[in-house]
């Protein structure tokens, strides 16, 4: 796992959250990579009212089924959100979302349920 270096983020669009998730002390950006190839990230950021770390998704390239990287970048994500003295730890995941159960293995449990209705 690395923090994604500042000539990586070649998006105009992006670049300027990018670079302030690699600079700010409340967010953490991390990159996995297989032979110099990015192919996955997670982008974790303190809540400050509460100091409660939060994440909305681990994110893996289509061309790796490396659960593995997935593992290793939560794992990262959480030290740091316990360096940061974080009670605990948010993700927010739609209902049918397969990367649900993967969240569960990590330990995270349902908690609250928003309910919609189109009008």
């Amino acid at each position: 796992m690395q923090r994604l270096n500042p000539e990586h983020s070649d998006n105009p669009k992006r670049r300027k959250n990018i670079l302030q998730a690699i600079t700010d002390n409340k967010q953490m950006f991390l990159v996995a990579k297989e032979h110099e190839t990015i192919i996955g990230c997670v982008i974790g950021w303190i809540e400050p009212l509460k100091n409660v770390g939060k994440f909305d998704q681990l994110i893996l390239s289509s061309q790796s089924k490396k659960k593995d990287a997935l593992n290793q970048l939560y794992n990262e994500l959480e030290k740091w959100f316990k360096t940061k003295k974080c009670p605990y730890v948010i993700v927010d995941v739609v209902t049918k979302n397969p990367r649900k159960e993967l969240y569960k293995e990590f330990g995270f449990d349902t908690v609250l349920e928003e309910m919609r209705k189109i009008i």
